[in-house]
C-alpha cells in the first residue's frame, strides 16, 4: 500500500517491447528494495525483479498495459516514484493500492495564480466513485476531487505539486492513471449503519 505522497520524480531508462515488457527506472542510490518488493510507478504498483545502484527492474503484464499508461512509456519519460508504506509511516495523502482503475484524459487546465485546475473525463461506469472532496489518485498522486460534471471531475493543483510531481508537466489530451477511491461511493460508505431493517 501507497499513501500517494510522491518521494520522488525519475526518469524512465528503458523499456523493451513484447507482451510482458521489462521496465528499467533509475532511482536515488539511497533506495534499496527487495527483490519482489513493490514500488509505485506513475501511481501503478509494480514488483522489483532487479535492481542495481541507481535504477530498478520491473515486468510489465498485459493487463497492466492495457489498463495504465505504462502502454505510452518512452526512454526519457519523467515519472512519479513513491515507495510502498511502512508500519508507523505517517499517511500524509489517504491509503492507494497501486490498483490503476483506468486511465482518462485532461480534457481541460485552468491556471490560477500559482495554483491550476485541472478536468479530466471518466468513463460513466465509475461514476458511482467520483465524491467531491473526496480523494482520489492521479499518476499516484494523492488529491481532493474539487468538483464533479456528469462524466468529469476536476482537481485543483497546488504550487508544490505542480513542482514535484509530473502533473505539473501535464497537457489537454494527455492521459493519466487513475485510481478511484472505490471503498466510498455516493450511495452508503460502508462504514455507515446499515440502512437495512
Amino acid at each position: 500500500m501507497f499513501t500517494g505522497i510522491i518521494e520522488k520524480q525519475d526518469l524512465v531508462h528503458s523499456i523493451t517491447e513484447g507482451k510482458v515488457p521489462r521496465l528499467i527506472v533509475t532511482k536515488p542510490a539511497s533506495w534499496k528494495f527487495k527483490i519482489g518488493g513493490s514500488v509505485a510507478v506513475d501511481g501503478v504498483c509494480l514488483t522489483v525483479v532487479e535492481q542495481t545502484s541507481n535504477s530498478f527492474s520491473a515486468d510489465v503484464v498485459p493487463e497492466t498495459l492495457a489498463r495504465t499508461t505504462i502502454k505510452y512509456f518512452k526512454t526519457g519519460r519523467i515519472v512519479n516514484l513513491e515507495r510502498p508504506l511502512r508500519v508507523g509511516d505517517e499517511i500524509g495523502g489517504h491509503i492507494v493500492q497501486g490498483h490503476v482503475d483506468t486511465r482518462v484524459a485532461v480534457s481541460n487546465i485552468e491556471n490560477n495564480g500559482t495554483s491550476r485546475e485541472i478536468t479530466l473525463t471518466f468513463p460513466l461506469k465509475y461514476k458511482k466513485f467520483v465524491v467531491e472532496k473526496r480523494s482520489v489518485a492521479i499518476n499516484g498522486v494523492s488529491l481532493t476531487i474539487a468538483q464533479v460534471g456528469k462524466k468529469t471531475l476536476k482537481i485543483a493543483l497546488v504550487p508544490h505539486t505542480l513542482k514535484h510531481t509530473n502533473l505539473g508537466s501535464l497537457n489537454i489530451g494527455d492521459e493519466v492513471n487513475v485510481e478511484f477511491e472505490t471503498s466510498i461511493n455516493n450511495l452508503e460508505h460502508p462504514l455507515a449503519p446499515s440502512k437495512k431493517k
